[in-house]
């Protein structure tokens, strides 16, 4: 055995950065902490380096290598946690030691293996009971059989057939080999052959016990891999899915260059990749969606990428989604599909028995998506999202929004509680025959006869109640889908002046405010409404047995409800109170969340539980006000039912003694009670249901501002197209609201393709011009022009789309290198690192264990603060973008990595507008622009502004900057 203790330095760092697992005459055991164990994925899967994590393994857990991988999988990594520290012991030792007297010992060791990690691996036990292995058993094994012990941990010789573990054909166990299995870990038989089967602590050859432990720890391994193998193709993988963009664009590249060479060539484009294809499919989507499709002159042809910029230019949001298990057979909205072959469109719709219906582009041919189909599609999707209109949005808007292309499943659901409502009248009436002519003649065959009616109108009640309550789950959760992605897509298109507003607990309720509303629009509609069809068809059952009495009944569920409405508009205001007192203690609470570090170092603790503490304790004193009047609410209207059926009796005896007769029979009196008490109950529902829906509009003012607020790009500006990047900042003021101006009159002329750089004093409004530039403030007086086109008549989020930023304390976002630097826009692995190696981050990436794939927890605390500022240069940079913005973006660099980066932005043809403190990072600006006290002060080449007496020489001197040392390097570079 070899301890990390006795490693070289060389095998520390190796231990450090993982070990690869390609040995198969080691077994690797851990002896403090843990390791996880990566497949490592190669260019066969298409994301060549990606890490996949397979176990994760701690103490007394041994791992064999040496597997004969398949195809997508390179290598097996394992990587070390935190501390820890494993040893290698090669298997012919670890024998020799068991042989020795360690097999007791080593028994206990693949005991606690199997059932603390590989029983985690097992996949779910077929159907039916297995053959039971058990210990000194020979067993004689049918092809198709499988085979467990019920307890414990058994070995199994296999004298003859075959058996696989799990029931994986990639899993193998040949006669003359051995295998462990346990009642997680099963294993099913090829081939008819015989088993030995031996309880593990009777095992006394050494050898045979290693031998089918370590076949047994490979082949779970290579099952997991087999996973993530499957995993990716199901899903078409995440980089497939960032490279079809690319690949597509590639291969149209390819038929044009060849159109230029071939004359004959020119008639192979094939027709499904066509830009009109695509704007077809997408049109049969919007046109279900009810969302107005624009097509576009120009933009990608690359169909993906062509169905994104339409959906962009339109207003609307797609996402890419994986076609994975029979997806067809259920309703996951509108969805644009590709064929695997050549790529054409297929719109995909779910007709009314929530299967899809593929829709050609061309003909317009509705073909039923079936399993043969599916397996022609490529396996990603786009899922199309419909958004509010741009103007404000009402209650009235939010329940046409919701219930729209719902029409069939609210019809549906109607009729059902129509179909219940008349069952349900046949028990009164029923109850009344019997009582009244069946029992007092005992005539049982007739009372058999209608216990049997009975029971099938029952039965029948109870499928219409499971189908009402199946339409109205699917009706109900389609509303509140498509409500709250329409919310979240209003919200992600606010003006950022907007978010400055409200605190982001506030903002988190309100947010959930409009989720309330869809909820109570269609939950509580749809129940009230059934209750309400119940209620008005039970009223005539009474006026069958007694009109009089009807009425009667009438007037007492109409005071009834009076008396339920006044106790509700007792707890409106309490209810709006809540919600008040709910938005104030999340806002408090995400405060001291996010406040909790300078809390502690203030020693302010015990203030801010006394600020919480306030804040909830008024929120409990309303919600307990509440429950009360809830109880006595309730307790009042059960009372008033029982008080309403001794009116009815009493109104009964009246009428009873005034005409000399008996009103009603026995029968009767008792289906009349009934019946009452149904519609009592069902018309309570149908009020609490209307007061409800009152109490949307303090929810509904609550969610006011994101519903009436208008997002960017809802006053029909214009699309940029693709901008050259020439600036013009025209005569530009601007003041924060009762605030001093920060910007007076600055006049700035940044030419495409330019390196200007921004200098000044802390407080002389650098930041926010650059905030005026990117499109977050609005000047108050002046302009902002791109390419000569207003800033403020442009569609702000296509501009941005074309901008590269990185602004000051801008934060990571959890995940890992890899997605930190594609970011939103996407892109391959050679993207990511070619960002990487401009901002001089290569090296430090290859150097962690994960590399690319290195995971980002939140605050990114495992990062340096020039490599986290590295990361975001380099996302900026990933998206080649048309202009490029950086605040203080290498304050945290070394000298090594801001000439890097320096001489990474010399090379860019971008127009670069970099606000920088550190004077060397901008010697080679185009032109420098020096802002004192919000005016343009100075403006020039580096060389011009040194000469001149002012604000940049005075910087240059607080900085001890060594002009001499830059001229001689200009020097040396003119003479090379």
């Amino acid at each position: 055995m070899s301890e990390d203790q006795d490693m070289s330095p060389a095998e520390k760092a190796q231990a450090r950065n993982g070990l690869v697992l390609d040995d198969p005459a080691v077994v690797v055991e851990v002896t403090k902490g843990y390791f996880d164990v990566f497949a490592v994925g190669s260019e066969a899967m298409g994301a060549a380096g990606s890490l996949h994590h397979l176990v994760r393994a701690g103490p007394n857990q041994p791992v064999a290598g040496g597997i004969a991988l398949p195809q997508g999988i390179d290598r097996l990594l394992a990587v070390p946690g935190p501390g820890a520290k494993f040893q290698t012991t090669l298997i012919e030792d670890w024998e020799a030691y068991v042989a020795d007297g360690a097999l007791e010992e080593t028994q206990d060791l693949i005991h606690e293996s199997l059932r603390n990690w590989f029983e985690e691996l097992a996949v779910d036990r077929p159907a039916g009971a297995p053959r039971r292995l058990v210990g000194g058993e020979a067993v004689a094994a049918e092809a198709g059989d499988w085979l467990a012990c019920d307890h414990g941990i058994v070995v199994v010789e296999v004298e003859d057939g075959r058996l696989s573990l799990l029931g994986s054909s990639l899993s193998a166990v040949r006669a003359g080999e051995s295998v462990i299995a346990t009642h997680h870990v099963w294993l099913a038989a090829g081939e008819a052959g015989k088993l030995k089967v031996t309880e593990q602590e009777e095992v006394d050859d050494p050898a045979l016990l290693l031998d089918a432990f370590v076949r047994t720890v490979r082949q779970l391994l290579l099952l997991r891999c087999e996973a993530v193998l499957a995993r990716e193709r199901s899903s078409g993988t995440a980089m497939l899915g960032r490279n079809h963009s690319v690949q597509s664009m590639t291969a149209e590249g390819v038929l044009v260059m060849r159109q230029l060479l071939d004359e004959n060539a020119s008639a192979e484009k094939p027709p499904a990749s066509t830009e009109a294809s695509v704007y077809a499919a997408a049109k049969q989507l919007c046109d279900h969606l009810g969302i107005e499709l624009r097509d576009l002159s120009g933009g990608p042809t690359a169909p993906k990428a062509r169905v994104i910029a339409l959906a962009s230019a339109s207003g609307f949001r797609v996402r890419e989604v994986t076609l994975a298990g029979e997806w067809w057979q259920t309703d996951n909205g509108p969805l644009l599909a590709f064929r695997a072959d050549s790529e054409a469109p297929l719109a995909l719709i779910a007709g009314r028995r929530r299967h899809y219906e593929a829709i050609d582009a061309a003909t317009g041919e509705r073909t039923p998506v079936n399993a043969d189909l599916a397996a022609e599609l490529k396996p990603f999707g786009l899922a199309f999202y419909r958004p509010f209109p741009r103007q404000p949005v009402g209650i009235a808007d939010l329940v046409t929004y919701g219930f729209h292309g719902r029409g069939h499943d609210f019809a549906l659901s109607m009729v059902i509680a129509t179909l219940i409502a008349f069952l349900a009248m046949v028990l009164p009436i029923a109850t009344a025959e019997v009582v009244d002519e069946i029992i007092p003649s005992a005539k049982l065959n007739i009372l058999m006869r209608i216990g049997i009616v009975l029971l099938v109108a029952a039965l029948v009640q109870v499928l219409f109640e499971l189908a009402k309550g199946q339409v109205l789950v699917r009706l109900t959760s389609h509303v509140e889908h498509d409500i709250q992605a329409a919310v979240w897509d209003r919200l992600l298109g606010m003006p950022i002046d907007f978010f400055r507003q409200y605190a982001v607990g506030d903002l988190t309720m309100r947010v959930n405010a409009v989720n309330t509303i869809a909820k109570m629009l269609s939950v509580s509609t749809l129940t009230g409404l059934v209750s309400g069809i119940f209620g008005m068809l039970g009223f005539l059952v009474l006026l069958k047995f007694s009109p009089v009495l009807a009425l009667v009944a009438f007037v007492l569920v109409v005071l009834g409800l009076g008396l339920l409405a006044f106790f509700t508009w007792w707890t409106f205001h309490s209810l709006h109170s809540v919600e008040v007192s709910m938005r104030r203690v999340m806002a408090v609470v995400l405060q001291l969340v996010q406040g909790v570090s300078k809390l502690r170092t203030t020693a302010s603790e015990s203030r801010a539980m006394g600020v919480w503490s306030d804040a909830f304790a008024s929120m409990r004193r309303i919600r307990l006000l509440i429950l009360k009047l809830k109880a006595q609410q309730e307790v009042i209207l059960r009372g008033y039912h029982r008080l309403g059926l001794l009116v009815v009796l009493a109104m009964m005896a009246s009428l009873s003694a005034k005409q000399g007769g008996g009103q009603l029979s026995s029968g009767e009196l008792i289906g009349f009670f009934s019946a009452f008490s149904a519609i009592f109950m069902s018309l309570v529902q149908v009020c609490e249901t209307i007061i409800g829906l009152f109490l949307v509009v303090p929810m509904y003012k609550m969610a006011k501002p994101i519903l009436e607020h208008s997002p960017e790009g809802s006053s029909g500006e214009t699309d940029p197209g693709e901008i050259a990047g020439a600036i013009e900042i025209s005569q530009v003021s601007f003041s924060y609201p009762d605030g001093d101006p920060v910007l007076e009159d600055v006049s700035i002329s940044i030419p495409a393709g330019s390196f200007t750089a921004i200098v000044g004093p802390s407080g002389s409004g650098k930041s926010t011009l650059l905030r005026l530039l990117l499109g977050f403030e609005e000047p108050s007086s002046g302009a902002v022009l791109f390419d000569d086109h207003a800033l403020i008549e442009l569609d702000q989020q296509a501009l941005r789309r074309q901008f590269g930023v990185v602004l000051q304390n801008s934060p990571l976002l959890a995940g890992d290198i890899f997605s930190n630097i594609v970011g939103v826009k996407g892109g391959t692995l050679d993207d990511a690192w070619t960002a990487a190696r401009m901002v001089g981050l290569e090296q430090d990436i290859k150097e962690m264990a994960m590399g690319m794939h290195t995971a980002i927890g939140e605050g990114s605390s495992t990062l340096s603060g020039g490599q986290r500022q590295r990361i975001l240069i380099a996302r900026a940079l990933a998206g080649n973008p048309k202009i490029l913005f950086l605040d203080e973006a290498t304050s945290a660099l070394d000298n090594k990595s801001q000439t890097v980066v320096a001489e990474s932005l010399l090379r860019l043809k971008a127009t670069r507008v970099v606000i920088a403190h550190r004077l060397s990072t901008i010697v080679e600006a185009d032109q420098i622009i020096v802002l004192e006290a919000g005016k343009l002060v100075q403006q020039g080449r580096y060389d011009e502004l040194l000469e001149q007496e002012g604000a940049f020489a005075e910087l240059a001197k607080r900085q001890n900057v060594d002009i001499s040392a830059r001229q001689s390097r200009k020097r040396g570079k003119r003479a090379s």
